[in-house]
């Protein structure tokens, strides 16, 4: 059975110190300098490119009762009406906040209420990362649960 899931970071600062591609160093500057003049959605367009990837199997138990397909990754892509940037800054450091909604398989018979009750006790939002070539120092957490 297909369903949708949406999973989500919240407010996390991009780590500007650990970023070793020069490219990605010049893009986020720009960036920093966009938002700074209010030019959001213009900094939201320059960002580098924003992989995100789910695997079922870094959860705290075997996915495989729910899952039918463990692993999922793909480009960010912001013209996409099902993935969301949000992009702001916090003194010097870049908060962005991602959100995707993406087709998982799942087993026939799962209700909703399963699944998300099973997602959050086991790691559910752990199970994805979104970013480019960047890590976070910190967030304010996040989400993921099934939508459809």
């Amino acid at each position: 059975m297909k369903a949708k899931m949406k999973w989500s970071i919240k407010r996390a600062a991009i780590n500007l110190n650990d970023i070793e591609d020069e490219d990605t160093k010049a893009a986020l500057s720009e960036v920093q300098q966009l938002v700074k003049k209010n030019k959001v959605d213009e900094a939201i367009l320059r960002l580098p490119q924003i992989d995100f990837e789910f695997d079922a199997e870094s959860m705290d138990t075997d996915p495989s009762d729910y899952f039918i397909k463990t692993n999922y990754s793909f480009i960010v892509d912001r013209s996409n009406k099902n993935h969301q940037i949000r992009i702001g800054m916090d003194g010097k450091r870049i908060i962005i906040s991602i959100s995707v909604v993406f087709e998982v398989k799942i087993h026939d018979g799962i209700s909703p209420a399963d699944f998300d009750t099973w997602l959050s006790e086991n790691g559910g939002w752990y199970a994805g990362y979104a970013a480019g070539q960047w890590s976070y120092t910190d967030d304010d957490g996040g989400e993921c649960h099934l939508i459809t």
